[in-house]
């Protein structure tokens, strides 16, 4: 269980990021180019260990993956961010469990095998979970809000984007496969730079930016990339399939914190802390939790 508290540390990492990031695009960074230019910042840290650690070259088709997956996570962030503007945290991070529930289609579809009653209830569990937690009364479960769609495709493509991941570190030893993933990260989204509007805007923003939101930027940066290398450590000395079915912990630690800061810091972070909406929320949480769970050990 040596794994255990360094995936604990990294999804608890990536909570504290969730809500920073609601707050900052709430309240601070309204563009969504000035958002995905901040995170893509820090992907270029592993690069620094390269006189370090060496690294081997990747043959053209790896490259070509490593590339594909840096544009893919362009469209994971995307319509995570956009769901994060108009709905509460709590509500939009147990939707990102949906990717497992993806990987397993994909499974199913391309290696031709039938799901078990063990894996349809799994599903099931997280298509039901998903709809109550993203709405707002339990007669609307068949009308969910737009977050839920957003959501949907960004954990679809993070699924995709998994799949490809894997194929990397298939192909390369974990430091080489991590920086090339974390590289091509970094030049898709700097490369939005590229684009006049895009660096105007973000120019714009960064000098106008007051001195607290530039270090919680910072912050928010630091505490995403530290978690990234937390939970690929874990994953490099625990089976995946533990680390991935223990990513359900970070829902919990957000659901915790949001009430938190919510009753300490109203005006910094709002959610609807009543007892009904906790109770809907809980048992949506659970159901993830648990359908996420049986996903990634079966």
């Amino acid at each position: 269980m040596q794994w255990l508290p360094f995936a604990l540390v990294a999804y608890l990492s990536w909570a504290f990021c969730n809500l920073l990031c609601k707050v900052l695009i709430s309240q601070h960074i309204k563009s969504p180019v000035v958002n995905l230019i901040t995170m893509g910042v820090w992907n270029v840290l592993p690069l620094f260990l390269i006189p370090v650690q060496g690294i081997t070259i990747p043959s053209f088709h790896v490259l070509a993956l490593g590339l594909t997956a840096g544009i893919l996570y362009l469209f994971i962030l995307i319509p995570y961010f956009q769901a994060l503007a108009i709905e509460e945290a709590s509500r939009v991070i147990p939707l990102s469990r949906l990717t497992p529930l993806f990987i397993l289609l994909f499974s199913g579809v391309f290696a031709q095998e039938a799901l078990d009653s063990y894996q349809l209830l799994a599903l099931l569990m997280l298509v039901v979970g998903g709809f109550l937690v993203s709405v707002k009364h339990i007669s609307e479960i068949f009308r969910p809000s737009k977050a839920f769609y957003l959501m949907l495709i960004s954990s679809l493509v993070s699924a995709i984007y998994c799949l490809i991941a894997r194929a990397i570190y298939i192909e390369l030893p974990f430091y080489d496969g991590f920086t090339l993933i974390r590289t091509s990260v970094a030049f898709c989204l700097l490369g939005l730079l590229l684009i006049p509007q895009n660096r105007v805007e973000f120019i714009t923003t960064i000098s106008y930016m007051k001195p607290h939101v530039k270090k919680l930027v910072i912050l928010n940066g630091l505490l995403d990339f530290c978690a990234l290398i937390l939970c690929n450590f874990a994953m490099s000395i625990a089976p995946a399939s533990l680390v991935s079915a223990s990513a359900g912990i970070q829902v919990v630690f957000v659901l915790i914190l949001s009430i938190l800061l919510s009753i300490k810091f109203p005006k910094l972070l709002y959610e609807d802390i009543s007892r009904t909406v906790l109770t809907q929320k809980g048992i949506a949480t659970a159901l993830i939790i648990v359908g996420t769970g049986m996903i990634s050990l079966h």
